[in-house]
C-alpha cells in the first residue's frame, strides 16, 4: 500500500515537474493531430497545458518505438491524442489529483468523457473503448497495455 502511494505520488511529482519545466510545442501537436475531426481537434486545443504537453510526449515516444509495426503505431499515435480527450472540460490542480490518488478516488470521469464524446464519431469505436478503459487495472487488449506502459512512462 505505502509502495503503491509512493509511486503514485513519484509519477505525479515528475509529472508536475515536467508540466513546469518543458515547453509545450504547440506547433507538434497541432501537425500530430491534423488527421482528427475539427471538433475533435478544438477539444484537444482546450486541455490544460500540462495535459497537452503529456499527449506531445506520448505521441512522440510512441512514434520512436522501433518494436511496433506500422499499423500498431498508427493506431498508438492516435491513441495517444484521444485517450485523456474527456479532461478537456475537467481542469484539476496538481494538489487535487495528489488527494484523489491519496483517498483512491476514481480516476474514471475523464474516461466516461472521453468514451461518450469519442462513441460518436464514426470509425472511432476503439479509440472510445480504449478512452474509457486506459486507466484499467486489467487492460482488455494486449495492444491497450503496451499504451499503459508508454502512458505511465510519460
Amino acid at each position: 500500500m505505502i509502495f503503491k502511494i509512493l509511486s503514485a505520488f513519484a509519477i505525479r511529482f515528475r509529472q508536475f515537474s515536467l508540466a513546469i519545466l518543458e515547453p509545450l510545442d504547440e506547433v507538434y501537436l497541432m501537425e500530430a493531430s491534423k488527421g482528427l475531426p475539427a471538433d475533435l481537434r478544438d477539444k484537444l486545443s482546450l486541455m490544460s497545458k500540462a495535459d497537452k504537453k503529456h499527449l506531445c510526449r506520448l505521441h512522440k515516444k510512441i512514434t520512436a518505438a522501433k518494436f511496433l509495426s506500422d499499423e500498431e503505431r498508427a493506431h498508438l499515435q492516435k491513441t495517444a491524442l484521444l485517450h485523456d480527450i474527456g479532461k478537456y472540460n475537467n481542469h484539476r490542480s496538481l494538489l487535487k489529483k495528489v488527494a484523489d490518488i491519496l483517498l483512491r478516488r476514481s480516476k474514471s470521469l475523464h474516461c466516461i468523457t472521453g468514451y461518450n464524446l469519442l462513441k460518436k464519431y464514426d470509425g472511432f469505436e476503439v479509440y472510445a473503448r480504449e478512452a474509457l478503459m486506459h486507466n484499467s487495472k486489467v487492460p482488455p487488449t494486449e495492444l491497450l497495455a503496451i499504451f499503459q506502459r508508454f502512458d505511465d512512462a510519460s
